[in-house]
């Protein structure tokens, strides 16, 4: 995969792997520590996400898989947007 993203001239975001008995390096612990933070905020989306309900679509046309995934992604953007109003209506209150 490292070889594919190279010529496509594609940085790789793939954590560095330690073996049994070799710890990873200082420098390769920096560089998955700042990996995650950015793979994190990412991956928590697709988690709630699949949390609402099925992750496959059982619907037939193109339009239908569009308007499933519109859906969700609108109830997933609804959610957070309450969450983060709620966040903000209790820091104004203090």
């Amino acid at each position: 995969i490292e070889g594919i993203l190279a010529e496509k001239m594609i940085r790789s975001q793939i954590h560095h792997k330690g073996s049994r008995g070799k710890k990873l390096s200082k420098f390769k612990e920096k560089v998955n520590h700042k990996r995650s933070k950015t793979r994190a905020r990412v991956e928590h989306i697709f988690g709630a996400q699949s949390q609402m309900g099925p992750t496959i679509s059982r619907s037939i046309g193109l339009a239908r898989n569009k308007a499933w995934i519109g859906l969700r992604n609108l109830t997933y953007n609804l959610r957070r947007f309450i969450f983060l109003e709620s966040k903000v209506a209790k820091l104004s209150a203090c």
